[in-house]
């Protein structure tokens, strides 16, 4: 552990304001208090346009040009860099996702995506055949 990290997790631990040690961190007579507001979470975030994309067998490049023309630049305020990291990270999770899609109660039960059971739903409807929207079976488990 870092000597940065055990000072910062002293003063969370003291109650009402303290005075910061004066070896390296703020100086004296800098009041930190232990008041602090943090959420912690790692839920999987699955945006269903880029996921019909990616079902759809576009490539990282293809599903970045077909959202610029859509406007979501526009909407959102970002720039192509970051889309294409977006869609980059998106396409990742699903060939993570893949070998589970194709058996749906290994989806519903592993722990190491936390997804919200509606995303769950929509993610199994869009790539099962023949059930939900999805119509026949997408391009991104072929070849498994």
């Amino acid at each position: 552990m870092t000597r940065e990290r055990e000072v910062a997790l002293r003063l969370l631990a003291r109650p009402g304001p303290v005075q910061a040690p004066a070896s390296g961190e703020p100086g004296p007579g800098i009041v930190m208090t232990s008041e602090l507001d943090i959420f912690v979470g790692n839920t999987t975030l699955i945006d269903e346009d880029v996921y019909r994309l990616w079902l759809d067998g576009y490539s990282v490049n293809d599903a970045v040009a077909l959202r610029v023309r859509s406007g979501i630049l526009e909407q959102t305020g970002a720039t192509t860099g970051v889309l294409q990291s977006d869609t980059m990270d998106h396409y990742r999770t699903f060939h993570m996702l893949e070998r589970l899609l194709h058996a749906p109660p290994k989806l519903l039960h592993q722990l190491i995506f936390q997804i919200p059971p509606s995303r769950q739903t929509l993610l199994i409807e869009r790539c099962s055949p023949g059930v939900g929207d999805g119509g026949g079976y997408w391009q991104g488990c072929q070849s498994i």
